[in-house]
Formats: structure tokens, C-alpha cells, sequence
């Protein structure tokens, strides 16, 4: 009960006028609290909430009235003649309700103490008169004022984190979202291609970040120099600048002029250098030496000449198929580059001018490790098992069978060669076939190098057949399966194979092109063997001499090659598809190169272009963030304050009866 409790004591030295001030303010509380408990005791008698209203009114009257008269009796004998007493009875009244009054009763709350500014503001309430209507003073008006003023900067508050919010968010989308990845270009390669018969130069490019180590190289440029193989050269080594020249002048056109010194050239020389270092090594080594001269003179970065082995060369004309074919890459719904779901490799079928080689994915790896080579593409392991048959290229094969001819021969006056078209004639020297390294067991004791032979054209397909299987050794397998000729272990060929350059080239001569059956294969050969030199020179799309009169020979080694030598047959022929390029890059070893010399050159990372520079994100979003935290921390501080003052009793409403 407030009765028992006392205001706090003031200060001696207080002014009468708050001394009054808190003296009406505890009579108020006396009768709020006795308006309090009465209300308490009838509730819990089950009164009527009307009826409770009204016997509390009453209740209240009466207190208000006992307590006035006992101030005036006591202002009469203690303080009669006084202001500050006269004006203590001036305002005392009745403050619980007037009877006149029909506003509904007012609680008025319980406090142990009143603060300061509600003391004020009771005194400014004009004398606790006329403030909420007749009879009535707001005593708390101050503390709706208070409310309504700490409301506003709630508001603010809220309005400037729900937009600093928006802000972070807006900002961070943005400069995630309208990002430009911009690629750091492209890188350029360029490799020559040293066969025994020409020197082609291909020039590659790649994107510079490359996908899982390896670059996705496209062909951009391919120039065929003029003149034979290097290999040629090698009485002459420093002929060979004017030739290239013509080539690398125009690959200087094709690649940007600032990224010249940061184009790297590789040269790889096959067989055609492979027989010309077992022959004579240092003309070879010579050779291989004006190349690396001459190349020091050019704006690139040359990366040397070498001699690539015959199973290098097999295995990366494998890789260029099957990179061509789409079996290591492919671009997905997204446009980005993935690894092909289950698709099966290609076997490769190469057909040089002095060697050729086989390379597929064989069954059990382990059983011919020896010929199996392990690459290592776009982050997939592949075990090729590849063989390169030394002296069975398509130029090197036709002079071992015009040694054979010319051995046979009584004569050198004229041999006939049944696989030369009718009638054609042509004058070669002996050391044209019998100066190769292929032909030596056939070279006779003394030959004169500079004689002449003459060679005439019979057209018979047949006599061709059979002098063709002659340059074969299928003796040596003793009909073991796995050996199909020269003594040499193979596995058998399975899947699609894919048989480009030579084999190629032949095929595009008896026009046929792609997959066909094996009887077509037979009976075009057979047509075109059939032909006379003149009718010959009118059946070829693009005639050359030196190509023309060998066709027929070497459409007949390419049929004992695939169908004796690699067992194919009339049921597996068709799985062979003749090709020289897909799409606009050639099938060649040199791609596959490339391609494996790309896991040597670092990869450059991705350049992004931001909308909002770094500086200026960071700095909005350090900015913004502070201001939300700001405005949080603001709106906590408030919530605290609410929730005192609410703690906080006060007096909402006084009436006072006229």
C-alpha cells in the first residue's frame, strides 16, 4: 500500500512552491491508491464491472472529501495566512473523479517515487486545471510528448537500415552480376612440319587461360614451302632460308606484330630426318643447325629443331584426330568446355612418305606395354598403343618396289612397271631409289649413282597386286594373330579408325572420299589402274606428274597394308573413315603436337572487369555497412529506453471536480 511509503526527503534549501507541489502530489497517490485497492477487493468479489466503476467513484469522493477537510483543518491551525498554504487549498480537490464527469474511471498508477520531470510538468500543467476538459488534468501529458517525439527518430532510423540494406544488396549484385570476364587473349604457335617430301608450316592459336592445363588450339594459318623435304638439303643446307622465308613472311601477316616474341616455334622432323641421321648424322645434325640459324634471325621465339620418333609421331596424330573429333572436349548447353560422357577414341591410320603408323586404344594395355605410350590430356589419363613402320611410307614403299622392278629386270634400258599407268614413261637415276636407307639390301655391289633407268607404264592391276605384296614380310609372324607382318606384336584393332595424308590423298584420287565398303574400294582401284596416262590426266581434280603416275601403286600398298597387314576386312573396312582435315584444321601430327606442348606453356588466369572499381566497393560497402550497424545499434538504444519507461509508474489522467 502507497500509504506506508514516503516521498523522497527534499533538500532543506527546496523552494516552498516544490515542497507544495510534492505534498498535492502525494495526496493524489493516497487516493489513487485507495481507488486502487478498491477496485482490487470488489473485483475479487465478483462485482459488476459498472458497479465497481461507480462504488469506486464514491469510495474515492469520500476520500477525496476527508482528505480536503483535514487539510483545511490543519492549514487553519498551522499555516492560516499563508500563500503558499492558501494556494495548497486552492488546488486541492477531488482528483479521483467529478460526479458530473462521465469519462470512464482513470487507474491511476502505483509509484514509490515521482521524477523530476514529471514534478515539472505537473506544475506546468496550469495548476493541474483545463488541460483535457472540464474538471480534468493531463498529469503525463509530458510523457506522450516524449513518446511521440522519441518515435520519429525511430522511424528515421529504420527507414536509413532497411535502405542501407538495400543498398549492400543492390551493390553486391550488381558488381557479381554485370561482371565482364575478359579473356587475357590468345596465345599463337607455330610448327613446321619437316616431312620426308615437303615442309608444311601451321600456325595455332589458343585461348591463354587453357582448360585443365591444356589449350583448346584451333588452326588459323597453313602454308606448304616450296621444294622437298629437309632432308634433301643435305649436301646444301643454307638453300633452305629462301624457301621458308616465303612462308614465315606471310605467318608474320597472320600473327598480331606485338605478340611475335611471345610466339614459339617448334620444328619436328620425321622420318624422312629419322633415315637421313641413321644414314649420314652429321649432313643431319647440319641441317638441323640452318634451321636453328636462320630462325635466330626471326621476331619469334624458337624453341628448336628436333627428330621426333616414330611412335611421337604416331601418337600425336592420334591426339589430332581425336582432339578433332570432339572425343577429349565439347562444348555443353552453357557453351563451356566438358569431357565427352562416354565417347569412345578413334584409332589413327598415318600415312607418310617414308614411314606410316597405327595408334588406338588397345583392350589390355599391360600386354603390349612396350608400344604403348601414356598422354595426358585435359586432366584424363589415355595408354595408346602406337607402332611406326620405318620404310613403309608411300614414297619410300614405291622405290623399294622399283629396286624389286629393276632387280628382275635383264636391263636397265626399260623396265616395266605394271603399276605406272599405260604408256607412261619416265628416266630416274639409280640413286633416286637406291640411295635411301629402305633400299640398301636391295642396292647391287657397284652401281653408279648418276645412271639412268628407264621406267615404262603397263597398267595391270594385277601384276601390281603382286609385286606390291612382295614389300611385305608376312613370313615372319609364322600366321600368329597378334603379328601382321614384319614380325611385329600388334593387338587387334578395334572400334573407328580415322586414316588421313597419304591414305587420304589416295583415296581422293579414285574418287571415294569418307567411309565405303571394302568392293568399292577393290573396284575403284581396279578402274583407275586400268587407265591410260592421257585418259589418267583428265580423272584427277588437280593433276601433278610426280603424285599421278603412283596413285595406282599406292592404292595397292594401302590395300595389303590395311587388309594384310592390319587385318581388316570386308566387315571392318567400313569402320575406316578417310579424312584430311575436320572442319578447317588439317589431321596431322603437328595439332597433336601442339597440343601436348600447350601443357608446357603456363596457363594465364582470366581478367575481370568490375562495373564499380575496388576501391570505390569496397569503399560504398564498408560506408553502408556502418551506417546499417549505425542505425541497428540506434534502434536498439531506443528499444531500451521504451522499454524503461514503460517500467517507469505515472499518473495518466487527473480530473477535478469544479
Amino acid at each position: 500500500m502507497l500509504e506506508n511509503r514516503s516521498l523522497p526527503i527534499l533538500n532543506q534549501e527546496s523552494s516552498m512552491e516544490s515542497a507544495l507541489d510534492l505534498l498535492l502530489l502525494q495526496r493524489l497517490l493516497i487516493s489513487s491508491s485507495t481507488l486502487a485497492s478498491c477496485s482490487n477487493k470488489e473485483q475479487r468479489a465478483g462485482t459488476h464491472p459498472v458497479t465497481l466503476h461507480k462504488s469506486c467513484r464514491e469510495r474515492g469522493a469520500r476520500s477525496c472529501s476527508e482528505g480536503a477537510a483535514g487539510s483545511r483543518r490543519s492549514s487553519s491551525r498551522d499555516g492560516a495566512g499563508k500563500p503558499g498554504l492558501r494556494r495548497l487549498q486552492r488546488e486541492e480537490r477531488c482528483l479521483l473523479t467529478h460526479p458530473m464527469n462521465k469519462q470512464k474511471p482513470v487507474s491511476l498508477v502505483k509509484t514509490p517515487t515521482l521524477h523530476l520531470w514529471q514534478k515539472h510538468q505537473l506544475h506546468s500543467a496550469g495548476s493541474l486545471r483545463g488541460l483535457c476538459g472540464p474538471g480534468c488534468v493531463r498529469v503525463a501529458g509530458a510523457q506522450g510528448r516524449v513518446g511521440m517525439l522519441t518515435r520519429t527518430p525511430s522511424v528515421v532510423a529504420q527507414v536509413f537500415l532497411l535502405l542501407s540494406i538495400v543498398l549492400v544488396i543492390a551493390i553486391a549484385v550488381i558488381q557479381i552480376n554485370q561482371q565482364q570476364v575478359l579473356s587475357p587473349g590468345l596465345k599463337y604457335g607455330i610448327v613446321l612440319d619437316a616431312g620426308s617430301s615437303r615442309t608444311t608450316v601451321y600456325v595455332y592459336e589458343w585461348p591463354a587461360e587453357k582448360e585443365n592445363n591444356t589449350g583448346v588450339v584451333s588452326q588459323t594459318f597453313k602454308c606448304n614451302v616450296k621444294g622437298p623435304g629437309i632432308s634433301s638439303y643435305e649436301s646444301s643446307p643454307g638453300a633452305l632460308a629462301k624457301p621458308l622465308d616465303d612462308c614465315l613472311n606471310k605467318v608474320k601477316e597472320r600473327i598480331p606484330a606485338h605478340l611475335h616474341k611471345n610466339t614459339s616455334v617448334y620444328l619436328g622432323a620425321t622420318a624422312g630426318m629419322r633415315l637421313l641421321r641413321l644414314q649420314n648424322e652429321s649432313a643431319a645434325n647440319e641441317v638441323l643447325a640452318s634451321i636453328q640459324n636462320y630462325f635466330r634471325a626471326q621476331p619469334f621465339e624458337f624453341r628448336g629443331a628436333q627428330i621426333i620418333t616414330g611412335p611421337e609421331e604416331g601418337v600425336y596424330g592420334w591426339i589430332t584426330a581425336n582432339y578433332l573429333m570432339g572425343n577429349f572436349l565439347e562444348r555443353n548447353l552453357w557453351r563451356t568446355w566438358v569431357h565427352p560422357y562416354r565417347k569412345e577414341t578413334m584409332g589413327a591410320l598415318d600415312l607418310g612418305g617414308a614411314s606410316t603408323q597405327i595408334s588406338f586404344i588397345s583392350e589390355d594395355p599391360e600386354e603390349h606395354s612396350n608400344s604403348t605410350l601414356q598422354v595426358k590430356l585435359y586432366g584424363y589419363n589415355y595408354n595408346v598403343y602406337t607402332h611406326s613402320y620405318q620404310c613403309y611410307g608411300r614414297d619410300e614403299a614405291e622405290k623399294r618396289l622399283l629396286a624389286l622392278l629393276l632387280q628382275k629386270s635383264n636391263t636397265s634400258a626399260k623396265v616395266d612397271n605394271p603399276c605406272y599407268p599405260q604408256n607412261y614413261n619416265t628416266a630416274l637415276t639409280v640413286k633416286y631409289f637406291f640411295g635411301s636407307l629402305c633400299t640398301q639390301s636391295l642396292r647391287p655391289a657397284n652401281y653408279y649413282p648418276t645412271q639412268f633407268v628407264n621406267f615404262h607404264g603397263t597398267g595391270d592391276p594385277g601384276l601390281c597386286q603382286e609385286m606390291v605384296s612382295l614389300l611385305f614380310n608376312f613370313t615372319a609372324c609364322r600366321d600368329r594373330e597378334d603379328c601382321p607382318f614384319n614380325g611385329i606384336h600388334q593387338p587387334k584393332a578395334k572400334g573407328n579408325f580415322v586414316a588421313f595424308s597419304g591414305f587420304y590423298y589416295t583415296i581422293n584420287a579414285l574418287n571415294l572420299s569418307g567411309h565405303f565398303s571394302l568392293d568399292d574400294f577393290n573396284s575403284s582401284m581396279w578402274f583407275f589402274c586400268s587407265q591410260s596416262w592421257a585418259q589418267l590426266q583428265f580423272m584427277l581434280p588437280k593433276f601433278e606428274e610426280i603424285y599421278a603416275r603412283s596413285y595406282c601403286f599406292s592404292a595397292n600398298f594401302i590395300y595389303y597394308l590395311l587388309v594384310h597387314g592390319y587385318n581388316f576386312n570386308a566387315e571392318t573396312w567400313p569402320q575406316i573413315h578417310f579424312q584430311k582435315e575436320v572442319g578447317n584444321s588439317s589431321i596431322a601430327w603437328s595439332l597433336g603436337y601442339m597440343l601436348s606442348l600447350t601443357n608446357m606453356i603456363p596457363a594465364e588466369g582470366k581478367l575481370i572487369q568490375l562495373p564499380l572499381k575496388p576501391s570505390l566497393f569496397a569503399g560504398l560497402l564498408v560506408f553502408l555497412t556502418a551506417t546499417a550497424l549505425l542505425c541497428l545499434l540506434f534502434l536498439i538504444y531506443l528499444c531500451i529506453v521504451s522499454h524503461h519507461r514503460k517500467n517507469v509508474p505515472r499518473v495518466e489522467h487527473v480530473f477535478i471536480p469544479e
